[in-house]
């Protein structure tokens, strides 16, 4: 488990400063960050990307975010401006 934490850590790095489409799937609790994923993200199976937005989104909308951290296994990301 500790090298593939290892392995997942590498991969989410390579994705930092990328800019990336992410598909809303809900609010989360803490107002202006939402949950969603990338396409290459099955749900319940794969990471997800943390996603903050200074207007509101709605589930099932696609946003274009920059990566600007990383977890284990997620991304966090900024949505852009419209």
């Amino acid at each position: 488990m500790r090298l593939q934490r290892e392995i997942s850590e590498e991969m989410a790095r390579s994705w930092l400063g990328r800019q990336i489409e992410v598909l809303v799937d809900e609010p989360d609790h803490e107002a202006g960050l939402y949950l969603g994923r990338t396409y290459a993200d099955a749900p319940e199976v794969d990471g997800q990307v943390f996603l903050r937005s200074g207007v509101r989104l709605q589930p099932g909308q696609m946003v274009r975010a920059q990566v600007v951290d990383t977890t284990e296994y997620d991304l966090v990301a900024q949505g852009q401006s419209p």
